[in-house]
């Protein structure tokens, strides 16, 4: 009888949770509205059930870049490229971290392998050419720049 009764009890606990999916959506909607404290709550019990979920870690690199906490977003951007080493974004969001801790030459290879990737992305190529002007490349950051101007050009009056 005790045994009936914990499988019935079980059953319920298996029942009344939530699927990862809709525990991420929620998440996801917790960080579009600023509230990091619930957005990271459901990343990480996503992780839980499923540590290999690159979208949960990624976003939790997200908050925790967001709320300055640097050395965790870091970790967790790595973590995520580890499952998804072509993963854009989070090539750039890694790069921006290191960018905003003034940390050049680490985001370089980053925003270089975004551009690789994605050689329209402009975000990117602005972010390589900075890096490489503080890094002391400047022929290639100049070739950047006149990349991105012969892309985007200005009416001149």
């Amino acid at each position: 009888m005790k045994s009936a009764a914990c499988l019935c009890l079980c059953g319920l606990f298996i029942w009344a949770a939530e699927p990862a999916n809709v525990v991420f959506e929620q998440a996801v909607r917790a960080l579009a509205a600023g509230d990091y404290a619930a957005a990271e709550r459901g990343f990480q019990s996503v992780i839980r059930g499923q540590p290999r979920h690159v979208g949960a870690i990624g976003n939790l690199g997200v908050i925790y870049s967001r709320t300055n906490r640097a050395d965790k977003a870091i970790a967790a951007y790595r973590r995520a490229l580890q499952l998804s080493p072509d993963d854009e974004a989070l090539l750039l969001n890694l790069g921006l971290v290191y960018f905003k801790l003034e940390f050049h030459r680490r985001a370089l290879p980053l925003f270089a392998r975004v551009v690789a990737i994605d050689p329209q992305h402009k975000q990117a190529r602005q972010l390589l050419a900075v890096c490489r002007l503080y890094s002391g490349q400047l022929a290639p950051a100049i070739r950047d720049l006149e990349t991105l101007r012969a892309a985007n050009p200005r009416d001149e009056q």
